[in-house]
């Protein structure tokens, strides 16, 4: 049977209805926020020392700034040589109704230089991934499959160490940066104390950030319209600090609310705070005190900004030892200057995308490889029932 519009529609314009009566409660909410980092600006070591008290307080996450909550930066203009490396993912997840127990983790990058002495190196490389090692980890009730989002992290591990491999292939390279896709923070990890398969993988990824830094190649993750919270929570930590509520249920600024703006703050992603920074600038520096940074070495925890490109507000997140003038400079002006030549995204993670993305012929063809492979070496290739009923149609 095929998807009920009508009932769907119904969903969707509810769906619609409640957006817009969020938007509206939420509309002071951006002002709000501005003007307690405002405040908080010119009181930079007393926000540091509050916020710091409260790093194990079991809080939602928050971000402490190393620079004045108002820090504007202005990204320095793109060298005339330099250049960037970029590593990217994709993968063909396991399908437990299909012919075999496998998956394909495909590796892309792209190496791209500027100048006198142009160049650019784009490619890929495969991984199929069979043995139980690989696929299962351990639980608190012994070995299960490995889920989705435990195989996008051994795909993170991979793009990282790539990403190191090629960086340290062209190392010679002027004003070269290496560019990830995404967050160098590894959230999957969260508080908890990491399984033997996760705490091994999370070796590797460090191994990865660390042979960067003795190589002393810049680094950062880009993050595309990031829905990041971190800072405006920050503002709702320091919001209550100074909430004149006492015994009341409702403080001054709140009355006539049916919210506090306090806990608006909580649901207001990180881009919405600084219109103050114009097209080609980038924040302040912030730093999350997130546990799993615990596991980093100390000059490889992450610290992050924001920079306006002339399409959105990006994140980029980058190591402390980055954060020297001459690192982060060199980290600014290229992703600024790839964003330019992108038209909003940076080239180089743009062609390592298409490097590895593995489009639908591509997956048919991974699909008859494996159907050939097991026909040749006389193994039983047959998908299960449930797959069949996918395919056919019966009365």
């Amino acid at each position: 049977m095929s998807l009920d519009v009508a009932a769907t529609a119904a969903q969707v314009s509810t769906m619609a209805q409640q957006l817009a009566a969020h938007a509206a409660r939420m509309k002071p909410v951006p002002d709000f926020a501005r003007a307690l980092l405002a405040q908080w600006h010119a009181s930079h070591a007393e926000a540091v020392a509050y916020l710091e008290g409260q790093e194990q307080a079991g809080v939602w996450p928050f971000a402490i700034p190393i620079e004045p909550m108002l820090t504007v930066r202005r990204v320095p203009a793109e060298p005339v040589a330099y250049a960037v490396v970029a590593a990217d993912g994709s993968q063909i997840d396991v399908d437990s109704h299909g012919l075999v127990h496998c998956c394909l983790v495909n590796v892309g990058w792209a190496a791209i230089a500027y100048g006198d002495r142009p160049d650019a190196w784009l490619a890929n490389e495969p991984a199929v991934l069979h043995e139980d090692r690989e696929l299962f980890v351990e639980a608190d009730d012994g070995m299960r499959e490995a889920s989705e989002s435990q195989l996008s992290m051994l795909r993170t591990v991979a793009e990282m160490e790539r990403l190191a491999l090629v960086a340290e292939a062209w190392r010679d390279r002027p004003g070269l940066v290496a560019i990830a896709d995404g967050n160098l923070v590894r959230w999957e990890l969260g508080g908890k104390k990491p399984s033997a398969s996760s705490a091994a993988l999370l070796h590797r990824y460090l191994g990865a950030l660390a042979q960067l830094r003795a190589a002393r190649i810049p680094v950062c993750g880009y993050i595309s319209r990031p829905n990041a919270r971190d800072v405006a929570n920050t503002a709702a930590l320091l919001a209550v600090r100074d909430c004149d509520r006492g015994k009341r249920a409702v403080c001054d600024r709140c009355a006539g609310r049916g919210d506090r703006l306090c806990e608006s703050l909580r649901v207001l992603p990180d881009r919405d705070l600084f219109p103050h920074v114009r097209v080609g600038e980038c924040t302040g520096l912030f730093r999350t005190p997130a546990t799993v940074l615990q596991h980093y070495a100390p000059d490889d925890r992450i610290v992050f900004c924001y920079l306006r490109t002339a399409e959105e507000m990006a994140r980029i997140e980058l190591p402390a030892w980055c954060t020297g003038k001459q690192e982060l400079n060199a980290i600014l002006s290229a992703v600024y200057g790839q964003c330019l030549r992108g038209h909003g995204y940076p080239v180089a993670l743009m062609e390592a995308h298409e490097q590895a993305v593995i489009h639908t012929g591509g997956r048919e063809a991974f699909r008859q490889l494996v159907l050939a492979a097991l026909n040749e070496n006389q193994l039983e290739a047959a998908i299960s029932s449930k797959r069949l009923s996918k395919d056919q149609r019966a009365v």
